[in-house]
């Protein structure tokens, strides 16, 4: 199971956990007091504090995560190896402290442990037994008697306003998840506290977060709740009037909410934009389907920083969120973790992520001139003569129109009468300084997107795989493979691959499927952006190690094998068992890659490991 920092409202345009951290960063950094000029008073003499972080030291040490958390003016909280650890070490693991099974998901997914309700009904056609759903709302599925009984204290008291909570949603115009995920939260914690009562009636007073944390002994633990009201949100991030809808949303979900909730003092308010902030999305066991569940797992969000480069990294499973190492760490050694998706633009590699080829050398990319050194002889002057632009030592055939500011006026600040020439608002390739206008660059970035997205919307979101094959092998073979616009490693154009490999395994097509998961191994392995000890990889070599089996027994049956990707021909008669086998052993050998990387990245206990021991036998 994938999990990836999300925003449950796409309305909001809620900060990533980078833009959070780098905003808690900065408020820690800031003075404890500045004087103000329209005063004269002496300012008092006052000694900056750092936060206490000794909560979450205490926290992480009855969990037993062999972490430490420190705080300094340079990099704000964060969180150190306290030992040496090895690659594949857990440094942290909990359970969502609210989770959600997105609205257009909730028949397909377990509503406690997230498990395909396809495959349970797929087992239960022999015994004709039916979904498990309460009777009540009709808006959950449970895959068992122990996971409904598991839950039915929660669900409890959140049963009777799922109706409500939608119809509030579609009135204020956000997405009902989001209100979803605060009242599953505020029934988690209700209970919590009516178990915690009980349990201190019995064996005594107990500290909160230590009683919780020895509740949780044998099974994973969920944050304390001081650890929800420490998340960080920037307002600065988000668009006012979605403030506004969700902040009258949630005053009307106050209005009905049972005294037991009602009786919780917390700002919700505050709380679902911490929500919305900080909240993962998850998808199943096989990296499918997308956005299955939402849910809050607050402690890694307040452990870890983010990092480009990072050395440890998470993963889903079974509605829990675990941090492994992914490399060997020394004591001391801040562990960092990446929030974004692998391929979003970052600083280090936003020359080929957002990279358009260069259409004379098509190997460089195009940058801005402030972003690059261009030799003076390859500067573009650009002489405005009212509203023509005229481009000097410009190859034939390539005199793109001048770009307009407001009111007519060009958009360099030159005056209209054009009597000042200056260098033109142009982008150069980074191999040869071909020049190119930096709007014509940006609106070919811009259409990739938009072209993509309609696709993802309109089809593949849809379900529609035939369709949506198409239209994928169509954009990359018009962008990358036919006219060589992006770069291969641009972000736009990798995202267009995964979605494919989906629609070809729907459609049963391996040899094309197959030549696109290796085009996603090629693009990860060549790029250097991510290490080969993270979780991606593991399904991505299994996956091809599947697809070469197929075509191995496709081969055996008789068949022809094209496009496979290996180089390896099908043939038919006694040459096809030679072919078969080299597609066997080619199967193994990605299956001892996948196991070698699951290992590390998901564990020794995790179900793909011994998955991929039962098909390397």
């Amino acid at each position: 199971m994938v999990a990836k920092t999300t925003v449950p409202d796409d309305a909001s345009a809620a900060s990533s956990h980078k833009q959070q951290q780098q905003q808690q960063q900065q408020q820690q950094q800031q003075p404890a007091a500045a004087s103000s000029p329209a005063k004269k008073k002496k300012a008092k003499s006052k000694t900056a504090h750092p936060p206490d972080t000794s909560k979450y030291t205490q926290l992480a040490e009855s969990l037993n995560f062999p972490i430490s958390i420190q705080h300094s003016l340079k990099k704000g909280r964060h969180a150190v190896a306290k030992e040496d650890l090895d690659a594949g070490r857990i440094v942290c693991e909990e359970k969502a402290v609210t989770l959600v099974v997105s609205s257009n998901h909730v028949n397909d997914f377990c509503a406690n442990c997230l498990g395909s309700m396809e495959k349970v009904r797929i087992a239960n056609l022999k015994t004709g037994q039916k979904d498990i759903k309460c009777t009540t709302c009709s808006h959950v599925t449970y895959c068992s008697k122990a996971c409904q009984s598991a839950d039915l204290v929660h669900h409890t008291l959140e049963c009777g306003l799922t109706q409500r909570i939608y119809e509030i949603a579609d009135t204020h115009q956000i997405n009902p998840d989001l209100l979803r995920l605060l009242v599953a939260l505020l029934a988690k914690e209700a209970a919590r506290r009516q178990a915690e009562e009980k349990n201190e009636k019995a064996n005594g007073d107990q500290n909160g977060s230590q009683s919780q944390a020895k509740e949780a002994a044998g099974k994973l633990a969920t944050a304390p709740f001081f650890c929800v009201n420490d998340l960080v949100f920037s307002r600065e991030t988000v668009e006012k009037h979605w403030l506004k809808a969700v902040a009258g949303a949630v005053k009307d979900v106050e209005k009905i909410l049972p005294p037991e909730l009602a009786a919780l003092d917390v700002d919700l308010v505050e709380t679902t934009y911490r929500i919305n902030s900080n909240a993962h999305s998850l998808s199943d066991d096989d990296g499918t389907t997308t956005d299955i569940a939402f849910g809050l797992y607050p402690m890694g969000s307040l452990f870890f920083k983010h990092s480009c480069a990072p050395n440890c990294h998470f993963v889903g499973g079974e509605a829990a969120l675990t941090y492994r190492t992914i490399r060997p760490i020394k004591a001391g050694e801040e562990l960092v973790v990446s929030f974004i998706d692998i391929f979003q633009v970052r600083a280090a590699l936003d020359r080929f992520l957002e990279g358009v080829l260069c259409r004379e050398c098509h190997t460089g990319v195009y940058l801005p001139e402030s972003e690059l050194e261009v030799p003076e002889d390859k500067k573009v002057v650009v002489e405005q003569k009212g509203e023509e632009t005229v481009k000097e030592k410009e190859t034939e055939g390539d005199k793109p129109e001048a770009e307009s500011g407001e009111n007519g006026k060009p958009a360099n600040g030159t005056a209209a009468n054009g009597s000042s020439p200056t260098v033109a608002n142009l982008s150069y390739c980074d191999t040869c300084f071909h020049s190119l206008p930096t709007a014509d660059v940006t609106r070919t970035r811009d259409q990739a997107s938009h072209h993509l997205a309609h696709i993802l919307t309109t089809q593949f979101r849809q379900k529609q795989y035939q369709p949506a094959a198409t239209s994928l092998q169509n954009f990359i073979s018009h962008y990358h493979t036919k006219h060589r616009i992006l770069h291969p490693w641009n972000a736009t154009l990798f995202s267009a691959r995964t979605p494919l490999l989906t629609c070809l395994a729907h459609l049963s097509d391996h040899p094309a499927a197959l030549q696109v998961n290796k085009d996603i191994i090629d693009t990860y392995t060549q790029s250097g952006i991510i290490t080969g000890a993270r979780h991606e990889f593991v399904d991505l070599y299994s996956n091809l190690g599947d697809l070469l089996v197929v075509q191995s027994q496709v081969v055996r049956s008789g068949g022809s094998v094209n496009g496979s990707g290996s180089g390896i021909g099908g043939k038919r008669g006694g040459g096809g068992e030679v072919v078969a086998k080299r597609f066997g052993k080619e199967a193994k050998e990605w299956y001892r890659k996948a196991l070698e990387v699951a290992k590390v990245a998901l564990g020794e206990e995790h179900r793909k490991v011994a998955e991929l021991k039962k098909k390397l036998k």
